[in-house]
């Protein structure tokens, strides 16, 4: 129930912002940090804050490894976006281009964002 009314409340606001952010023009990279365990602005902690700050959060050494591994593409994602103006990752684009965001997890993957399931959920008025 967490994960459906997290999703709700947080995921669909944001792509619908992504959406109108791109129709006005601009670019825009989604990506989305479903790495276990999850908490706000845990991309933000994984690239930008030493070690110590997180590592009560992981219970394995492999688990800690991988978030470290995560904040290092994420931090290379932030900092490509500051020089380039876009992430540098091949396959992740504008979502103008073609819908997709890049999923940190155990896998790092690249998916299209379904616009029925998320940005629909709501009526256009619930945004204004």
């Amino acid at each position: 129930l967490t994960k459906v009314l997290s999703d709700g409340m947080y995921r669909t606001y944001t792509y619908k912002m992504a959406q109108t952010q791109s129709k006005n023009g601009s670019q825009v990279y989604q990506y989305s940090m479903n790495l276990y365990p999850a908490c706000h602005v845990q991309d933000h902690l994984l690239a930008l804050c030493p070690q110590q700050k997180y590592q009560h959060l992981f219970k394995t050494e492999d688990s800690m490894n991988k978030a470290i591994d995560i904040g290092n593409l994420v931090r290379k994602a932030y900092v490509n976006f500051v020089i380039y103006g876009n992430p540098m990752v091949d396959g992740w684009n504008d979502i103008s281009i073609d819908n997709s965001q890049m999923i940190y997890d155990q896998n790092n993957e690249i998916k299209l964002i379904n616009q029925t399931e998320v940005c629909q959920l709501f009526e256009d008025e619930v945004f204004a």
